[in-house]
């Protein structure tokens, strides 16, 4: 596989696309040519935006089709988010599944291949490829505080965690209303500091801090809330065994998210601010984690069951 180096910035979708256009031009594949660069587009957007690595690419003919694969810097799996139809981020795997012919992805040292086949394959001399169930080495542990945990916290002796009553419907709401101010923020790093004197200095700070030092994505626990979502429920319970120092990584993220919540209602960010109950949320879901680390009862959520 000849693979092209891109820039790990906003230019590298648009250097994809230009490639794979004139790869299928020069190839007789103009056909392809509309599907092959969307999905080529997405999928190199999404190793900017969610992992903060520098992506490479191939274009190759395959049989009377056309297979690219792009690789970045997380072993993460792809993993389908359940957002909402208004939902800015977490469309990757629906546009894989609606347009390709086949796609999946193979773990690789330090990272991992996604690749898709647009059009009819034909023999693959290097075997076939990882299907997207398939599991390479196994990714670090899950967090529920996911990109805001603390490193080295797997080998930290751990604290039961219990998570009661939980919403469904609302974690699922503040979760996407996360991911949408996260590739908010991802965005506005990549295209550097913005122009003017009026740009408030905590607003630059936060860019530096959510868009590049927690850009790259960390494996949260989602399958559980995922599957209580398809079967329509209203509450579960959840258990996380963490270490003491989650505690400060919950501060640092609530007093983040606070920070977020007034630059949005100032309209200096796209994303709306998070609604007073998914506010009331976060600080009992957090709650919940310095209280039990210090050796206070589980309290289960009392409030609504949606966002407001």
């Amino acid at each position: 596989m000849d693979l092209m180096q891109l820039p790990a910035d906003g230019r590298a979708a648009g250097q994809a696309r230009a490639v794979v256009r004139d790869r299928l031009r020069g190839w007789d594949l103009e056909e392809l040519l509309d599907t092959a660069v969307l999905l080529t587009s997405e999928v190199v957007a999404n190793v900017i935006i969610h992992t903060a690595s520098a992506p490479s690419f191939a274009v190759a003919r395959d049989g009377s089709g056309v297979r690219v694969d792009v690789v970045d810097g997380s072993p993460a799996p792809p993993h389908r988010r359940m957002h909402s139809a208004t939902a800015t981020t977490g469309r990757g795997i629906e546009l894989l599944e609606d347009l390709a012919d086949d796609w999946g992805w193979t773990p690789v040292s330090g990272g991992k291949v996604v690749w898709f086949r647009v059009g009819s394959a034909g023999a693959d001399p290097s075997g076939e490829p990882t299907p997207v169930s398939a599991m390479g080495p196994a990714p670090a542990p899950a967090s529920p505080l996911g990109r805001y945990a603390a490193g080295g916290e797997s080998t930290a002796a751990t604290v039961r965690v219990e998570l009661l009553d939980l919403p469904v419907r609302l974690l699922a709401a503040t979760r996407e209303h996360h991911d949408d101010l996260m590739r908010e923020f991802r965005l506005l790093a990549l295209a550097g500091q913005p122009a003017g004197t009026d740009v408030p200095a905590r607003l630059l700070d936060l860019t530096q801090t959510l868009g590049v030092r927690y850009a790259t994505a960390r494996s949260r626990p989602d399958a559980e809330v995922d599957r209580a979502l398809e079967q329509g429920l209203d509450t579960i319970d959840l258990a996380y065994e963490v270490p003491p120092a989650v505690v400060d990584s919950a501060r640092r993220l609530e007093a983040m998210m606070s920070e977020a919540d007034g630059l949005c209602r100032s309209a200096k960010l796209i994303t709306l601010a998070r609604t007073p109950v998914m506010v009331r949320f976060a600080t009992w879901y957090l709650a919940q984690f310095t209280d039990q680390i210090a050796g206070l009862p589980a309290t289960g959520w009392d409030g609504p069951l949606d966002p407001g």
